[in-house]
């Protein structure tokens, strides 16, 4: 008889780890999903305007080729 006084307790832990790992999988996949992938467009473009904001700063272009080249980083 003494082995069924811990039914409850162990009963409430035994369904808080699969809780706690179902959630871990889910902010898991989350976060992937969410992340900007070094592949991805988003990024490229983003590295790409920045380059070219980088060399216009530095004189390496002018405004025109400048402003052109955003455009078409941006279609």
């Amino acid at each position: 008889m003494m082995g069924h006084g811990y039914g409850y307790g162990m009963n409430w832990f035994g369904m808080l780890i699969p809780f706690i790992l179902i959630v871990g999988i889910i902010l898991l996949i989350i976060y992937l999903l969410k992340r900007d992938d070094a592949t991805g467009r988003k990024s490229t473009k983003n590295g790409a305007e920045a380059i070219l904001a980088e060399r216009f700063a530095r004189g390496e272009i002018a405004q025109e080729e400048y402003e052109q080249m955003k455009e078409v980083l941006r279609k």
